[in-house]
């Protein structure tokens, strides 16, 4: 695979368009026209399972890859060629919506990167919005970098064409901003557990000083210590509560994000299937 340096990306991305045999900006500017196949780069001592994937994604066989996929083997999923590549990674090149939901929801990973660091994200970038769509919708990091430097962002700005650049990118730049947003929340709530079970110590450690000084205050009456702790008991029963309900509150807050985050990925799918029916009818605003 050519290395991805001066080119900015597109001869890593060209070459695996190459073996793919798809089409691609990328691959034409950087004058990819080999197309060596899957056979040729899987070495002979790889599994029959790693050869037989790759094989079927290549030639656009997605009954086979239906059938690989149904085994339950998610070693050959995500094993990948010389290259680095992995099944989901021919899948996104060669633009398949069909291969790439079958893989993802078998078990592939999201996060294999090739030898050049380009992660399945890359490698979706300039040819499918679907196939781009899927792998948002099922968790794939669009804001990761390769070897030298690219997001998928930045790919997609210089080799994606102008017919799907758009919509590549409002993809990628309302993902972006949804992971911000996820990775933001889950410190939020990392740092709130830890404050709630700060104060669920410190309301432990008062419990047992109110103990430790009602029974060393000896000369004060019965009636009166029990009524002095019975008060005090109380206000940090009362305090413990309010504990639980903001506890639970955030509980509740968290359901209705992930609810949101549910509806807005059926909502872009549901864009992205009229998409496919009227092109250029369908707005993503």
């Amino acid at each position: 695979m050519a290395a991805l340096s001066k080119d900015g990306g597109v001869a890593a991305v060209a070459a695996a368009a190459a073996r793919t045999g798809a089409s691609t900006p990328a691959r034409r500017a950087a004058g990819a026209e080999e197309q060596p196949g899957v056979a040729a780069a899987t070495p002979k001592k790889k599994r029959a399972s790693l050869q037989e994937l790759h094989l079927a994604i290549f030639q656009g066989d997605t009954a086979k890859v239906e059938e690989v996929v149904a085994r339950g083997d998610a070693r050959a999923l995500s094993e990948a060629d010389r290259h680095g590549q992995t099944p989901l990674h021919l899948a996104c090149y060669k633009g398949s919506r069909v291969m790439t939901r079958l893989l993802v929801e078998g078990g592939a990973n999201l996060e294999a990167v090739d030898v050049n660091g380009n992660g399945v994200v890359h490698a979706a970038v300039c040819d499918s919005p679907a196939v781009l769509a899927i792998l948002i919708d099922h968790g794939a990091d669009v804001t990761v970098s390769n070897f030298d430097g690219l997001t998928p962002q930045r790919l997609c700005e210089q080799y994606c064409p102008p017919r799907l650049k758009e919509r590549m990118l409002q993809l990628l730049k309302e993902a972006a901003l949804a992971q911000a947003k996820a990775t933001a929340r889950k410190n939020q709530v990392a740092e709130e557990q830890v404050n709630i079970e700060a104060v669920y110590h410190q309301l432990a450690m008062l419990r047992s000083k109110l103990a430790a000084t009602a029974a060393a205050n000896t000369d004060i009456p019965a009636s009166e210590a029990a009524e002095g702790a019975q008060m005090e008991n109380a206000l940090l029963t009362l305090v413990e509560a309010n504990v639980r309900v903001v506890e639970g509150q955030r509980h509740a807050l968290e359901n209705m994000e992930r609810t949101v985050d549910r509806m807005e990925r059926m909502f872009r799918r549901l864009h992205m299937r009229l998409d496919l029916v009227h092109p250029g009818d369908v707005s993503f605003s």
